[in-house]
């Protein structure tokens, strides 16, 4: 016989930390749901739908003013503020149909945070460029797999490529 924790008195059923056995197992198979639990599942639905219904905000307006220092301060575009000087400036304005050029010739390489954003660039491109065949763009953001292996073989032909320069090299040594 063992003794009840809890109160002392002698019982015939086995105990486990001073509590009976089989009412610690009925415990096990018997949990009930707490109410409280329910109603916290039932709110975060409707949370996760109220989520949906509430419209992206549009993006950013972009703001220009002059920074602390004199530069052309333009915030909007990202976290924080992107600020050149008028000569900077200026140097990239000059520069936009090179920029755009590369935008283009790099497109698999670029990432983009949403296919949305990809689709925006790519339509300004055809809009700026009056290129058509622009649209055969994906805006699938970030490489395709196709870029991914070909990047991949490239570099691994560059390494063996490079390999073999050094053992040209070590030979001519001999």
């Amino acid at each position: 016989m063992t003794t009840n924790g809890t109160n002392g008195q002698a019982s015939g059923a086995p105990t486990i930390l001073g509590f009976d056995a089989a009412k610690v197992a009925a415990l096990k198979t018997t949990r009930s749901v707490d109410p409280r639990d329910v109603q916290i599942a039932k709110l975060m639905t409707q949370v996760e739908a109220l989520k949906k219904q509430v419209p992206k905000p549009e993006a950013k307006a972009i703001e220009i003013k002059v920074g602390a220092k004199g530069g052309i301060q333009i915030s909007g575009l990202g976290r924080f503020p992107f600020t050149p000087y008028a000569y900077q400036m200026m140097r990239i304005l000059q520069a936009g149909e090179r920029i755009k050029a590369f935008i283009i010739e790099n497109w698999d390489k670029l990432n983009f945070k949403t296919e949305e954003q990809a689709k925006v660039v790519k339509d300004w491109l055809m809009a700026e460029t009056g290129d058509a065949t622009l649209g055969v763009l994906s805006t699938e953001y970030g490489p395709s797999p196709e870029q991914l292996e070909a990047d991949a073989a490239g570099e691994v032909a560059d390494e063996v490529a490079s390999e073999l320069a050094e053992d040209e090299v070590g030979q001519d040594e001999l």
